[in-house]
């Protein structure tokens, strides 16, 4: 019986150090990571709407692409002119303006994943 395999060394040395997640986006370093501030404060944002309406709410509004557009708009127009603060919820209206885009974001994906599972 040999202890030695060199066959099964090189087998092992191929598979030391390997993950298969070649493709896969890098969410923690991709988004947590390089938005440590941001991150927390949208999520603030989010359950601060929660509490006013329900969670994800925000998916059954009627017309809901466009409204969140508007209201990703007037957020962003309010801290240009000057006004940090919502007054509703006394957090920044950079804040509103990414929860808004990140919304917006999520209900197009939605959409389009739905045409393209019609079509198949």
């Amino acid at each position: 019986m040999t202890l030695y395999d060199p066959d099964l060394e090189r087998q092992f040395e191929k598979s030391v150090g390997v993950k298969g997640d070649q493709g896969k986006p890098p969410i923690f370093r991709g988004v947590l990571v390089q938005f440590p501030r941001a991150i927390p404060l949208i999520a603030t944002i989010s359950a601060f709407g929660a509490n006013k309406y329900s969670w994800e709410n925000w998916r059954r509004v009627d017309n809901n692409f466009d409204r969140y557009s508007e209201a990703m708009v007037r957020h962003l127009v309010a801290e240009g002119e000057g006004t940090g603060l919502d007054n509703d919820s006394g957090y920044a209206h950079a804040g509103h303006t990414a929860w808004n885009a990140l919304a917006r974001l999520e209900i197009q994906l939605t959409e389009e994943e739905q045409e393209r599972n019609a079509r198949t």
